[in-house]
């Protein structure tokens, strides 16, 4: 009886952490996809692992966009998706699809 409470609470457990890694993974391509200038720390590293889509929005040197409101490019597992440029509070400049 005590293993298979053991297996219930750990299947429980895994569905459980599976849905909030999905909610979590949502949240950081919402978040940090599309971004036109180099990230760091951990959002850094899944864009070096190419995780995160890169916008091909052309950024001066305090990573602004140089044209917000111009048309962008991000790759998507689908092909190329376009969008607008445009300066964000927590990224300086992304490329948000339309």
């Amino acid at each position: 009886m005590k293993v298979r409470k053991f297996i219930a609470v750990l299947v429980f457990a895994l569905i459980i952490g599976g849905i909030g890694a999905k909610q979590g993974w949502a949240y950081m391509q919402k978040s940090y996809g599309g971004s036109c200038a180099k990230l760091d720390g951990f959002p850094g590293l899944l864009q070096k692992m190419n995780l995160l889509a890169i916008g091909n929005c052309p950024v001066n040197k305090n990573n602004k966009c140089k044209n917000p409101g111009g048309m962008c490019t991000v790759p998507s597992g689908t092909g190329t998706v376009t969008g607008t440029c445009t300066n964000t509070p927590k990224l300086d400049c992304q490329c948000v699809a339309n």
